[in-house]
């Protein structure tokens, strides 16, 4: 994660990312007949997460966000918003164990 390697960096990824989740899930309410139709929806949920994929980078919130294909969960589940928020907690605790880890490696070379 080079490109994440300062946390205002990272903090305006997240923050990009959960934009893009909870305005696409948003529109999935807003724009239901519209969405619902299975060509036209399912263009905009590919565009989506590409979007998201090309932000988080993780295979594990594309792989969640692949549940908005779907038919019945898809329409009714914030699932954008839930695979960005899971991914942000993931981020969270990998910065957390390496602040950690070097506070350790700090202590013990003093």
């Amino acid at each position: 994660m080079v490109l994440l390697s300062t946390p205002h960096c990272a903090l305006s990824l997240q923050a990009a990312a959960l934009a893009v989740s909870v305005a696409a899930d948003a529109l999935d309410y807003a724009g239901a007949p519209l969405f619902a139709t299975p060509v036209i929806g399912d263009i905009a949920d590919g565009i989506i997460m590409a979007t998201l994929s090309a932000i988080t980078r993780s295979k594990r919130s594309t792989l969640i966000n692949a549940i908005e294909f779907v038919p019945v969960i898809g329409d009714f589940v914030p699932i954008y918003t839930i695979s960005t928020l899971l991914w942000i907690y993931s981020e969270f605790k990998k910065r957390r164990a390496l602040f950690t880890d070097l506070q350790q490696q700090s202590f013990a070379a003093s």
